[in-house]
């Protein structure tokens, strides 16, 4: 039986060169023409960065401003994101969810999340667009698993971006790296596909976060596929609620750090027409 889309709710684009970030780094934005030359986020391609201790990302992030209102997420992905249950409803994520664990500074207003989803299957798994901040496509194990490539998973997923109501899609986008996978694919596999899509996210100017530092056994070799801690995950793929708490701080520090080196919210006035290639899907 196929799984139904979840994430259900209640009731904006990147230039060529934009956003690059990695879970500890700053970032290269270019917005109208304007191009920076790459940032500290550089540094933190896959591989490179340093051991990381569970309380180690809290503490290179600034708090959040509390005068600024929280950052908008709109978020998909596959049972990563979904945490088990049958049906997300916005607000109400399970604790087995990265997404019950957000802190503050941002707020997840939509999207959708499906078991065994790839990229592939986004245009189905399309729910209603609230206006939103920032894309999160926590995309990359099943395509990895069923064999499709960086360039084809990255160009379904810009393709489903910018088939998203001008006026309510979020002018920032980011993915994210895939996490371990206790002996079904070698560290090394593992290692390779995010350094492919830290290359990928830069050559078009979108962002890449890691939030799994702390839920790697290390940063390279074989044991960048295997988790740090047996209570962090329910089986070789899935984080537990003390895996997806860990997830959660993750994802906070990396946005949280995108949000406030970037700027982001983005003004109107950032938003860009569709990059030509974005509409062609391998």
């Amino acid at each position: 039986m196929t799984p139904t889309p979840s994430l259900s709710t209640p009731g904006s684009s990147l230039s060529r060169r934009g956003l690059l970030l990695g879970a500890g780094g700053g970032a290269a934005l270019a917005l109208s023409g304007c191009v920076a030359t790459p940032g500290p986020g550089t540094k933190d391609a896959p591989g490179t960065q340093p051991a990381s201790t569970p309380s180690s990302a809290a503490d290179v992030v600034p708090p959040p401003d509390p005068n600024k209102a929280p950052l908008r997420l709109l978020v998909y992905g596959d049972s990563i994101t979904r945490g088990g249950q049958s049906d997300l409803v916005v607000g109400k994520a399970p604790t087995t969810s990265w997404l019950g664990h957000l802190g503050s500074g941002m707020r997840w207003v939509g999207g959708a999340a499906r078991n065994g989803a790839t990229a592939a299957e986004l245009t189905a798994m399309r729910v209603g667009t609230p206006t939103s901040d920032l894309s999160v496509y926590f995309f990359g194990t099943n395509d990895l698993l069923k064999k499709s490539s960086v360039p084809t998973m990255l160009k379904q997923i810009r393709t489903f971006q910018y088939s998203l109501p001008a006026e309510t899609r979020p002018r920032a986008a980011t993915l994210v790296a895939v996490g371990p996978m206790n002996g079904i694919l070698t560290g090394a596999r593992l290692l390779a596909w995010n350094q492919e899509l830290f290359q990928a996210a830069s050559d078009v100017g979108w962002g890449w976060i890691d939030p799994w530092p702390t839920l790697r056994l290390a940063t390279s070799g074989d044991n960048y596929g295997k988790w740090a801690r047996t209570d962090q995950r329910v089986d070789n793929l899935h984080p537990s609620a003390a895996g997806a708490a860990d997830l959660g701080a993750g994802m906070t520090a990396a946005i949280l750090r995108l949000a406030q080196t970037r700027k982001l919210p983005l003004p109107a006035m950032a938003a860009m027409a569709q990059p030509d290639d974005a509409a062609a899907v391998g």
